[in-house]
């Protein structure tokens, strides 16, 4: 039987003759290559947009927690100075209301520093004037207490109840 019918009636072409068509495999083989590039790509664009996130979230949340470090030393500042204030009103000696005087004063100075390196996370209006607020409860509460050291300290001791219930627990409710 001749060579040519066996191959369909066409006959077999010599390995020179052949024509330079990819074949199946140098397709499968740049398919592959392209899917695992895409992949590479893909992974390293993501890996760094995740970190891009990461830094950001972390800037967020150090600014949230200096924020209320801040918050926390007012206010503890301003605890510390009622419980003074309330010291001073039961010990009315003169050496110890100048001592409980100077004590408020750093307390103040503190709680105002606090607040005044205070800056709100989310800087919107209703945030600056809560702050705003917050800080004149602090100074009226401030006022007041001093406003209350500069009266006659002999009488603080039997007054003490009044001054607490009248001066200061207003402010306090208000």
């Amino acid at each position: 039987m001749p060579l040519s019918w066996r191959f369909g009636g066409r006959g077999v072409r010599p390995a020179s003759r052949r024509s330079h068509r990819p074949t199946i495999r140098v397709a499968l083989f740049l398919g592959f290559g392209l899917i695992c590039g895409i992949w590479v790509f893909a992974g390293v664009y993501f890996t760094g947009r995740l970190a891009d996130l990461e830094e950001r979230s972390s800037a967020v949340n150090a600014r949230y927690m200096h924020a209320q470090e801040l918050l926390t030393t007012a206010r503890s500042q301003v605890l510390l100075g009622s419980v003074f204030v309330r010291d001073a009103l039961l010990d009315a000696s003169p050496a110890a209301s100048d001592q409980y005087r100077r004590n408020l004063r750093e307390t103040s100075a503190t709680a105002e520093s606090a607040l005044r390196e205070y800056v709100p996370v989310i800087d919107s209006p209703a945030e600056r004037a809560r702050l705003v607020e917050l800080r004149r409860d602090v100074d009226n509460f401030r006022d007041t207490v001093f406003e209350i050291l500069e009266t006659d300290s002999s009488r603080w001791l039997q007054e003490a109840r009044t001054l607490i219930r009248q001066q200061i627990m207003p402010k306090r409710e208000g």
